[in-house]
């Protein structure tokens, strides 16, 4: 049917991002072109060289073009868009390429598995901004121990020159007290 085969020229066009339709004119085109200007070349040559023939050359060379077209056509050219239709431009039957593709029961599968893999991703991107929160918040505690760490070792050293101060305190008074009783004894 015609539709089907429009619907698959349009898909075959979404998927490879160009209509292989066109593809085979073209390549058809230059195929036909290039043999058209070999048969002109040919009677140019065969008129240069029998320019009394003229008429017969002229049909041969009518008779060769449309002999070619007709092999071109039915054999070579048939050939090749049969070989590239099913060989080369197909669209895999599990890409889902148009909605109403979705119901078809060969991609109700890939539909599951798509639909699987985006509660995966939705999973995973919970996942990821809860390990994210406790990174954040173990950052925030390493931070915070580092404070209190450095405010130990602050106080540490504070108490190790307090009780050095002490320690400077009682040598000054002892000091102070064996001067005084030497003052008092002499």
């Amino acid at each position: 049917p015609k539709s089907k085969v429009m619907a698959d020229s349009l898909v075959a066009s979404e998927f490879f991002g160009f209509v292989p339709e066109k593809l085979y004119q073209e390549v058809y085109a230059i195929g036909y072109n290039e043999f058209l200007v070999a048969v002109t070349s040919l009677k140019e040559v065969l008129l240069q060289e029998f320019p009394e023939k003229q008429e017969e050359v002229e049909r041969a060379c009518s008779s060769l073009l449309a002999s070619y077209s007709k092999q071109f056509d039915q054999q070579w050219f048939t050939r090749f868009l049969q070989y590239c239709s099913k060989n080369i431009f197909v669209v895999p039957r599990h890409v889902p390429v148009y909605e109403e593709d979705l119901g078809r029961e060969e991609n109700q599968e890939a539909v599951l598995r798509l639909e699987e893999l985006r509660h995966c991703i939705m999973a995973t991107e919970y996942l990821n901004s809860q390990l994210q929160a406790r990174v954040k918040a173990m950052d925030e505690e390493i931070e915070r121990r580092a404070t209190l760490l450095q405010q130990v070792k602050k106080a540490e050293r504070k108490e190790e020159l307090l009780q050095r101060a002490r320690e400077l305190e009682g040598q000054l008074k002892q000091m102070t007290n064996s001067l005084f009783l030497e003052d008092h004894e002499t």
